[in-house]
């Protein structure tokens, strides 16, 4: 693997603590697959095998129940590797991934890895480290899922879209680097297509949100955090918040955490 290899594992967030020798001794783990639109890179019930790290294109990961209803849990660009639990864990992918249009990504192979790891402690140390902070962050989307009405879970999406794909100001807007369809925005909420596009609507009436030709989505920050429902609206035990980050934590250094 070449110094362009490296320089593309550090766009992932495990990744960016490491040395350019700890990349490199990931990167000769790393092999490049190609995956046309719609083919699938694994099911749910094959066995974890790889990590997968997207280098081009768009990863739907989703799961499906027994009445055939889906639920979207990510929808991976470039610089979002998935599965987290492949670092630390056996057993059975948690979702579906499927290639939403043509595809490249490093598959990294999670028995090598491991040795690696066990060659390497520091590696090892650092990636958690950061895998910790990752827990936080599901944790306050199931806040959002838990406390908030569907609208308020939208708002909350798209303010987490922004943080971490927001690209660019035009005065109080900042408009998202990654496009996404109301279907696919639908997929993330568990909510019906119907149901977004009207909330969209209501978004677009307070001028919270504008909607390009093109797709394009542009938010005001400002006033999405205006949308959200109030501290005394969405309470949450604070000691209980306190209690579940805690377990999440030592959760994620024994390597028992989910996603």
């Amino acid at each position: 693997m070449t110094s362009a290899t490296t320089s593309i594992l550090r766009a992932f967030r495990p990744f960016r603590n490491l040395t350019e020798e700890e990349l490199a001794a990931i990167a000769e783990l790393c092999v490049s697959r190609h995956y046309a639109r719609g083919d699938y890179l694994f099911l749910q019930s094959d066995e974890i095998s790889h990590v997968y790290l997207p280098v081009q294109g768009r990863v739907r990961l989703y799961s499906m129940s027994e009445s055939g209803k889906e639920q979207t849990f990510l929808l991976a660009d470039p610089g979002e590797l998935f599965p987290h639990v492949g670092f630390f864990l056996s057993g059975n992918y948690p979702y579906h991934a499927v290639a939403l249009q043509e595809a490249v990504c490093y598959a990294l192979p999670v028995r090598s890895f491991e040795r690696l790891l066990a060659a390497h402690p520091s590696i090892h140390f650092k990636i958690t480290q950061v895998l910790a902070d990752k827990i936080l962050e599901l944790q306050r989307r199931l806040e959002a899922k838990t406390f908030y009405s569907t609208e308020g879970q939208l708002i909350s999406l798209l303010l987490r879209l922004t943080e971490e794909h927001g690209c660019g100001h035009e005065g109080e807007w900042r408009k998202l680097s990654a496009s996404l369809t109301n279907g696919e925005l639908a997929g993330l909420l568990g909510a019906s297509r119907e149901t977004v596009n009207r909330m969209l609507s209501k978004l677009k009436k307070n001028q919270a949100v504008l909607i390009g030709e093109d797709g394009s989505i542009k938010v005001s920050v400002k006033r999405l955090r205006g949308m959200l429902p109030s501290a005394s609206e969405a309470a949450v035990d604070a000691d209980m918040v306190r209690r579940i980050r805690h377990h999440s934590d030592q959760c994620c250094v024994s390597g028992g955490h989910e996603l």
